[in-house]
C-alpha cells in the first residue's frame, strides 16, 4: 500500500521514514513550528444548495466541508449544522498546550490532506533489557466520519500503513471524540493531558505483562504447543460433501495443514537457537513468531504492507493473544 502521504506534509524525529519522503528533524521541536514548514492545510464548511423551482434553496441544517488548495477548492465531506469544524493548526496548539512535548512525528494523510496525525514518545517498556518503545498518537480526521482519536501505541506512525497498524487494535486506544460534541477540544486536551501525565502508570500495565511473559519458562515441548495455537490447523472434510469438490477441497486443506506444520518446525528451530538469541520462556516464543513473519518468511513483493496490517500482522495479533492466555492475563 503507497504511504498516502499528503504532498511531502510529513516530519520524523531523528529518523528516516522508510518511504524516504517530508522532513528528519534533528533536534526537539514543537508542533507549531513543525507544521509552520508544511503547506498549509485548512477546511471551510458551507451550506448545501438544492435548484428548486429555478432557485437556489438550502435547509440550512447540511453542510460540505471543503479543502481550500490555493484556487481549487474540493469537496471533501458532508455534515450536519452539529458539527464543530476544526482546523489542523488548532489541533497543533491543543497538543502544544496540553501535551508539551517534542513531535515525534507529524502528518497529513490523503489526496486532501484531510487526515492529520501526531506522536509523541511514552516512557519504554523495559523487558528484563529488552526494551519496547511507546508512543501516544493523536489521529484527526477531517472529512466529518472519522473525528478524532488518541492511542497509546506501539506503532511509530509516519504513513498511511502506520496509521492503520495502530488504530487497528482497539486496546490501545484511549480516547474517542467526535465534533458533533460542543466541548470536543475541552475534552481531548484534557486526555492527551492525562495520558502523558500517567504515562508511566499506564506502560506499568503492558511492562507487567511482557515481564510475565519472559518470566514464564518455556521448554520445546510447550513452544510447540503455542505455536500450534499461533498457526492452527484447519479439520478435514465431514461426511456431508458434494463428491465433486471433496478431493479439490479436501486437497487445499492438506496443503494448508501442511504450510502450517512447517512454519511450527520452522518457529521451534528458532526457539532452539537458529535464529536470534532468545530466552527459554513465554517472551522467547513470542520472538520466535515475530522474526519468522518479520524477517524469514519468503516474498516476491515487499513484505511491509503484510507486516503492518496484512496477513502477518494479524498473525503476530493472534500470537499475542495466545502469549497472554498461555500466562493468564
Amino acid at each position: 500500500m503507497p504511504p498516502n502521504i499528503y504532498k511531502q506534509n510529513v516530519y520524523s524525529h531523528g529518523r528516516e521514514m522508510w518511504h524516504t519522503l517530508g522532513e528528519v528533524g534533528q533536534k526537539n521541536e514543537t508542533a507549531k513550528e513543525v507544521n509552520s514548514r508544511m503547506i498549509d492545510v485548512s477546511f471551510e464548511q458551507r451550506l448545501f444548495h438544492i435548484l428548486l423551482n429555478g432557485k437556489l434553496v438550502s435547509d440550512n441544517k447540511h453542510f460540505g466541508i471543503i479543502r481550500l488548495e490555493g484556487d481549487t477548492e474540493h469537496l471533501i465531506g458532508e455534515t450536519k449544522a452539529v458539527y464543530n469544524l476544526t482546523q489542523p493548526i488548532e489541533y497543533i496548539d491543543l497538543y502544544d498546550t496540553f501535551v508539551g512535548e517534542p513531535v515525534e512525528t507529524l502528518g497529513y494523510l490523503g489526496s486532501k490532506g484531510q487526515k492529520m496525525f501526531i506522536t509523541w514518545e511514552l516512557p519504554s517498556i523495559d523487558v528484563h533489557g529488552d526494551k519496547v518503545e511507546t508512543y501516544g498518537f493523536l489521529a484527526v480526521g477531517f472529512d466529518g466520519k472519522f473525528s478524532e482519536k488518541l492511542y497509546q501505541t506501539n506503532v511509530r506512525v509516519v504513513c498511511q500503513n502506520t496509521w492503520s497498524a495502530a488504530v487497528s487494535n482497539e486496546d490501545n486506544k484511549v480516547y474517542s471524540g467526535k465534533h458533533t460534541m460542543v466541548d470536543h477540544m475541552e475534552r481531548l486536551g484534557a486526555w492527551m493531558k492525562h495520558l502523558t501525565k500517567d504515562a508511566y502508570e499506564s506502560v506499568a500495565l503492558h511492562e507487567k505483562l511482557f515481564c510475565k511473559m519472559e518470566e514464564t519458562p518455556a521448554e520445546v515441548d510447550l513452544a510447540y504447543q503455542l505455536f500450534a495455537k499461533v498457526y492452527p490447523k484447519k479439520g478435514d472434510i465431514g461426511a456431508f460433501y458434494p463428491d465433486e469438490l471433496r478431493t479439490k477441497d479436501q486437497t487445499r486443506i492438506d496443503e494448508f495443514n501442511q504450510s502450517q506444520e512447517e512454519k511450527r518446525d520452522f518457529c521451534v528451530e528458532l526457539f532452539q537457537g537458529r535464529g536470534i538469541e532468545i530466552s527459554k520462556s513465554v517472551w522467547g516464543v513470542w520472538n520466535c513468531v515475530t522474526e519468522f513473519e518479520n524477517h524469514w518468511i519468503p516474498s516476491k513483493k515487499s513484505p511491509y504492507e503484510s507486516i503492518i496490517m496484512g496477513g502477518r500482522h494479524k498473525t503476530m495479533s493472534n500470537a499475542m493473544l495466545v502469549m497472554q492466555e498461555a500466562v493468564g492475563e
